[in-house]
């Protein structure tokens, strides 16, 4: 019996901000985000990144929260005082330790950098791992932190790692004014984030894996949400 196939209207890409303004991370939009994973990319933005010979593996945790009932992604900013990625934004992560899971060790880590103390709930994860600038291999794995308001004031941060955390809405995130373009190298050419002229722009890895998850999972869950 063949399988009726699903058509859904193409939606202008500034619509996508629209459709997530005010919306929060709901059963049926985690649901659909969940439906998405794990993710398959296209890494050929990242085929000059060679991983080294025996390599280290890190994971992070993508972490999808609501702030005020709004979805939104969570953010670090990397101290000085780190040994790689200095004064960079990043998701909370980092070396996954002997016996760990990569799923063990974001959530591990977000606990150690942030301090979150609610729940986490396991969304999937990348199909692959991606290499760093270092070399090392990254797992990126997609959680969201459970509650209706994530009060990033109230986080106990690691002091010696994180700078500061921060939020940016999906809506904001979705803008295309907020998304610009830089080189990285050989041609090659990876999505960053913008906001106001004090706010931490989102680039590199971290940049590269927010525009991966809006453009192959978010928006078409917040279009698939809408029908």
């Amino acid at each position: 019996m063949r399988r009726a196939l699903l058509l859904l209207p193409l939606i202008p890409a500034r619509a996508f901000s629209s459709l997530a303004r005010g919306r929060a991370l709901d059963a049926p939009l985690l649901d659909a985000i969940t439906a998405k994973l794990p993710l398959r990319f296209s890494a050929t933005v990242h085929a000059n990144l060679k991983p080294r010979p025996n390599p280290r593996r890190a994971a992070v945790l993508i972490s999808l929260c609501n702030v005020h009932g709004e979805a939104s992604l969570l953010y670090t900013l990397r101290t000085q005082h780190v040994g790689s990625h200095r004064g960079q934004v990043s998701f909370p992560g980092g070396h996954i330790d002997e016996g760990e899971t990569a799923e063990d060790a974001a959530v591990r880590e977000l606990r150690e950098e942030v301090g979150f103390p609610g729940g986490v709930r396991l969304l999937g994860r990348f199909a692959a791992e991606v290499p760093a600038i270092t070399g090392t291999l990254v797992s990126p794995v997609v959680g969201f932190l459970e509650g209706d308001h994530l009060d990033v004031g109230g986080l106990v941060l690691e002091e010696q790692e994180v700078e500061m955390a921060f939020t940016r809405s999906i809506s904001s995130l979705l803008e295309p004014s907020s998304r610009i373009h830089e080189e990285l190298g050989r041609g090659a050419r990876i999505p960053a984030f913008v906001a106001g002229a004090h706010e931490p722009k989102i680039w590199g890895l971290t940049g590269w894996l927010t525009a991966q998850l809006l453009d192959e999972v978010v928006a078409p869950a917040l279009r698939e949400a809408e029908q």
